[in-house]
């Protein structure tokens, strides 16, 4: 009797491993495949693992989580709930968002370890009985703080509230405060003592991701910074390119015709020769330069352009207004004034930061290292071949 009990143990524990395993290969299969193609403000691949393994170090067993989204963390608890015995229960509002998790935990093989509930978490928070002892906050970041006290006496001792994008600025500041000011949450959490308090508290409790200045922060805040100046660097770029064609700075409004001395010997055209013309034609602008090719001469002026035939004295005199808006945006562009330039240096810099920033962004598999590094690389290739082609 004692040899067939001891048989049929071990015949039950064999089986339990290789259905585990067998979920396990299952998951991990689905979770490769779609890593990278999580939207619907899904939590990144790298927070799911975190929360999964946070759930098997403590063994937690009832988990809630508020904003399932299309259900990546979601899968990510319940892969966990597989192992510990447990279940989660997840709520979602948008009924498109609910269906389509239910669809992904079916097809990831974890629909048993989940109760997806549909509804608005404002109440159903507050009629779920509890007890629990590990909760995922994702959902509207201003009741974040209404959430932790609706849950807080139904949190088992020792247990983990755990909530997402506090660090980044995303959600209300109250939480923060109250989660560290509040007492209660002392005699609660029993696991926590008074000297450990508040580390562990920001450690576990308050944010995944505590580190407050990423590098997508660093990359959103000088993107916001030099946006103007982005745009119009951009737009004046594109205009100066085609300056021959038409030229962003100014417009014709005037054209005069003029007739000047005939046969002028070019080398008599200087600085002084082109005062005496400009006060002949009251032209009160300032020079830029001069030239002459062959018997054309040529004068420009910050607002008027000279063109003047030596030998016959025929020209005329083009004078310029500045194109509102672009003109200014294209004067920036050019500028070569001091302070400008050191400006320009420090604008020059912060894009260097953006273009290093923006690699450590996204993770998975559309990160700079698994799929970036090819784009960026096609992007340094295409101007060497056009610097080797006009060589």
């Amino acid at each position: 009797m004692k040899t067939t009990i001891i048989i049929l143990g071990l015949f039950i524990s064999v089986h339990a491993f290789a259905q585990n395993a067998a979920l396990d290969e299952r998951v991990e299969k689905f979770l490769k495949e779609h890593r990278g193609e999580w939207r619907d403000m899904n939590v990144p691949y790298e927070d799911g693992k975190i929360l999964h393994d946070l759930i098997i170090k403590n063994k937690y067993t009832a988990a809630l989580e508020i904003g399932t989204s299309t259900g990546h963390s979601t899968i990510w608890l319940a892969w966990a709930m597989s192992k510990t015995g447990g279940k989660v229960i997840t709520l979602e509002l948008n009924e498109r968002r609910h269906k389509q998790a239910l669809q992904n935990l079916k097809e990831a093989g974890l629909s048993e370890y989940v109760d997806a509930r549909l509804g608005n978490a404002h109440d159903l928070v507050k009629q779920l009985p509890g007890p629990f002892d590990f909760v995922f906050s994702d959902a509207d970041k201003d009741w974040y703080k209404q959430y932790f006290i609706d849950l807080e006496n139904k949190l088992k001792a020792g247990g983990c509230f755990t909530t997402h994008n506090v660090a980044d600025g995303q959600a209300d500041s109250e939480f923060m405060n109250y989660v560290k000011n509040h007492n209660a949450v002392y005699h609660h959490h029993r696991s926590y003592q008074p000297g450990r308090y508040h580390d562990q508290l920001q450690k576990e409790i308050t944010e995944i991701h505590s580190m407050k200045l990423t590098a997508r922060n660093t990359h959103r805040d000088i993107a916001y910074f030099y946006l103007g100046l982005i745009i119009a660097f951009s737009i004046s770029g594109i205009f100066l390119n085609h300056r021959q064609v038409w030229h962003p700075r100014r417009y014709s409004y005037n054209v005069q015709e003029i007739q000047w001395k005939q046969n002028v010997v070019k080398d008599s055209v200087n600085e002084k020769f082109i005062a005496a013309f400009a006060a002949e034609y009251q032209i009160d602008d300032q020079l830029r330069r001069f030239s002459v090719d062959g018997n054309n001469l040529r004068i420009s002026y910050v607002n008027n352009d000279v063109q003047v035939d030596l030998a016959t004295g025929k020209g005329k005199i083009e004078t310029y207004r500045t194109t509102p808006i672009l003109g200014q945006m294209t004067k920036l562009h050019v500028d070569t004034s001091k302070w400008w330039i050191y400006y320009s240096d420090i604008f020059g810099a912060a894009m260097l930061v953006i273009a290093i920033t923006g690699m450590f962004i996204q993770k998975g598999a559309n990160s700079f290292w698994s799929r970036g590094w090819k784009l960026a690389l096609a992007g340094i290739i295409f101007p060497l071949i056009f610097l080797f082609l006009l060589s």
